[in-house]
């Protein structure tokens, strides 16, 4: 399987978050296939789009 990894800064663009927010997801493993082979993060593109989806509203609470 060839799969595609962007960095750090990237998905964070993607997520329309902040490039630290991206690095402390890496660090809690919300990634799955991330890895930092160096000084930057890899992070699987699926795994990007997958965070991306939109979720679905919440029941009201009482």
């Amino acid at each position: 399987m060839n799969e595609k990894f962007i960095t750090s800064g990237k998905a964070a663009k993607i997520l329309g978050v902040a490039t630290s927010t991206v690095t402390a997801m890496c660090e809690r493993g919300e990634f799955s296939g991330a890895y930092r082979p160096g000084k930057w993060w890899r992070i699987p593109l699926a795994e990007v789009q997958r965070k991306r989806q939109p979720r679905k509203p919440e029941a009201p609470r009482d």
